[in-house]
């Protein structure tokens, strides 16, 4: 996590260190930048350095497509593609010149927070220093260790579109680690509290609650006996339109701390029931429905 300095634009990580080095860093860099210009006039000898790459992959995952890649302070983000790889921009013309050492975090909200540095001077990346090699490709890929596993089961998970009866959803949660804090909102007596189901030809999504005038939050402590919660809802007056949907149980994982801006970039509301929540990162097994014509 980072501070901001009070009328600072930019802020710089809050680890004692490296600020220190922030300051060594971009000293020097400044110094170094003089020896960049062509002597004879012109433009600047090195490139603009605007981007960077690498790689992330999730363990124990089949695919690693969505992992969140966020640049603290500078607030710019991409995700990873179905083999990990992402590139991140830093804006062309930013309004506000920018150096120091950035932490670069890579976010599955089921998966430990992880890092990278990356060093920046005068609004565009550092090359071959921090994390970050000559090239403008992280130097080593980043590898995300899963603490909670998240399996969903639907029955039955093929329906007609006329279907009117009831929907089981269940989710089995596991720690693979001692355990872990799982918040599930709008729960009733131990339920699942809501899930959103998603077309995933038309990206148009319902939400349904177990409850509905209900605003409990019940905190569950997971651990390495599998855990199952369960709640039914029927389509019969939200009704879904034929094609694949995906079942996708709503709650949040509370196990380490992350970066407060890191949860707001992803969107104003990201945490509420709707369709904002699908930007929370995570790495789900099951929940598929099939509506047939």
């Amino acid at each position: 996590m980072y501070r901001k300095k009070k009328n600072d634009s930019v802020a710089l990580t809050s680890r004692p260190f490296r600020w220190i080095a922030a300051i060594v860093i971009v000293m020097g860099l400044t110094w170094l930048s003089a020896c960049t210009s062509n002597p004879f006039g012109g433009d600047e000898i090195s490139p603009v350095h605007r981007h960077i790459q690498g790689t992330a992959y999730l363990n124990q995952a089949s695919y690693h497509q969505g992992i969140y890649v966020w640049l603290e302070g500078l607030n710019v983000s991409t995700r990873t593609d179905t083999e990990g790889r992402f590139s991140l921009t830093l804006p062309a013309k930013p309004s506000t010149e920018f150096s120091g050492v950035f932490n670069l975090y890579f976010y599955t909200a089921n998966y430990f927070l992880d890092s990278a540095d990356v060093i920046v001077r005068d609004s565009e990346f550092v090359y071959d220093l921090g994390d970050v090699n000559k090239e403008g490709k992280l130097g080593l890929p980043k590898t995300l260790r899963r603490f909670l596993e998240i399996r969903t089961k639907v029955t039955p998970d093929s329906i007609p579109v006329d279907y009117a009866d009831l929907i089981r959803v269940d989710v089995t949660l596991r720690a693979t680690i001692d355990s872990c804090t799982v918040i599930i909102p709008y729960s009733l007596g131990g339920s699942l509290g809501a899930v959103l189901v998603k077309n995933t030809a038309s990206d148009e999504i319902h939400t349904f609650q177990y409850a509905y005038m209900v605003e409990t939050r019940e905190t569950l402590l997971v651990g390495k006996i599998p855990r199952t919660i369960s709640m039914t809802f029927s389509p019969s007056y939200k009704p879904l339109r034929p094609g694949t949907h995906d079942v996708i149980p709503y709650l949040f994982v509370r196990h380490e701390p992350v970066p407060h801006r890191l949860i707001e970039s992803l969107g104003a509301e990201v945490e509420a029931l709707g369709p904002d929540y699908l930007n929370m990162p995570f790495w789900r097994e099951g929940g598929t429905l099939h509506v047939n014509k």
